[in-house]
């Protein structure tokens, strides 16, 4: 690879400034690489205000994966159980609403907790289309079309978001990862 060239300017100063004692002029000069961003990544300054949360975006990825789940299931306590709703508005057991609600409160608790996380956020994304197009959009070719205007932005937004999370897995701090932790272990012990 060769050597990455140098680009270096005078300072924008008075002239009398460029004077050395005796009368010869001296030009300073300034590294612009220290400045300019470079595509390399190899200085810190750079690296660390193009992507701050870099070291961190396994556990970020985790907790967003956390939260995620205790909300998709807080949705399905609110269906099967009737919290936080009034008791007129809770379908009855049995109904298609009550088993959607059920896959949320299991899909919710298993991704919260990170197991068999891929299938878990798979089948709630296929959910959260099906709730979309069922009930929100009905397949009306008008301004019903858009979420915003039929109220499903969140079965949108957790449709492609369980559609992530099924893609990347459990992460760091999940069961799955554990799992995968302990295996490794054992076949080093066995190795060995």
């Amino acid at each position: 690879m060769a050597p990455q060239s140098r680009i270096f300017l005078p300072l924008p100063r008075p002239p009398e400034l460029f004077l050395s004692k005796k009368g010869k002029r001296i030009i300073p000069k300034v590294d612009l690489f220290k400045f300019i961003p470079n595509p390399t990544g190899s200085h810190r300054f750079t690296k660390n205000l193009s992507r701050p949360f870099l070291s961190f975006s396994e556990e970020l990825y985790s907790l967003l994966r956390i939260v995620t789940g205790v909300l998709f299931a807080c949705h399905g306590v609110q269906l099967i159980g009737g919290w936080w709703i009034d008791s007129g508005s809770m379908p009855p057991p049995g109904s298609e609403l009550w088993f959607g609600g059920i896959l949320e409160l299991a899909c919710g608790v298993l991704i919260f907790v990170g197991f068999i996380t891929p299938l878990a956020a798979f089948i709630a994304s296929g959910q959260m289309a099906m709730a979309y197009f069922q009930f929100h959009w009905k397949f009306a070719m008008d301004n019903n079309f858009f979420p915003i205007v039929n109220h499903g932005e969140l079965a949108v937004l957790y449709c492609f978001l369980f559609l992530f999370i099924s893609s990347k897995g459990g992460g760091k701090w999940s069961v799955d990862n554990f799992k995968l932790a302990g295996r490794d272990q054992n076949a080093i012990e066995s190795n060995s």
